[in-house]
């Protein structure tokens, strides 16, 4: 796959905003809100804001960026959720530009004690625009205080 035709460096994000919608830019990375599934409110999707494919191919700073986005946000989901753990997903086989899931999990929730699970049967049970709306507003509010405090 090159960029070009990569979910998230394509121009057109028609197909992309099916399944997530933009929250925010941070250093190295573009944050989205996870839609297609409600199962795991708050789920986010860290992914690298140029074409890479894997870990190994960034330079330092870039590595860092990305990764300190990363912690950042998966802070703010937790704050934001109340969720016991967060679980973190990097895979790339069928989308290959490095990207990272960030799933809450609620102890007694959905797969407790289990890596989380999304497959195609579970795109039927899509986030409601008002939720979309409610849940950007608060993962981004959290994002910003989180990063104004470590500026302070």
């Amino acid at each position: 796959m090159n960029s070009n035709e990569c979910l998230y460096c394509n121009k057109d994000d028609t197909y992309l905003r099916t399944m997530m919608s933009f929250i925010m830019d941070l250093p190295s990375a573009k944050v989205y809100l996870w839609t297609k599934n409600s199962d795991y409110p708050g789920r986010c999707i860290v992914a690298l804001d140029n074409h890479k494919t894997e870990i190994f191919y960034l330079e330092t700073k870039e590595r860092h960026d990305f990764f300190d986005s990363v912690s950042i946000v998966a802070n703010a989901m937790k704050n934001a959720t109340n969720a016991g753990k967060i679980n973190y997903g990097i895979y790339g086989d069928e989308v290959s530009h490095l990207h990272v899931h960030l799933v809450p999990k609620i102890k007694d929730g959905k797969d407790w004690n289990k890596y989380f699970t999304v497959t195609r049967d579970d795109y039927n049970k899509p986030m409601q625009t008002k939720e979309i709306e409610a849940w950007t507003e608060k993962l981004k509010s959290e994002i910003n205080s989180l990063i104004q405090n470590k500026k302070d």
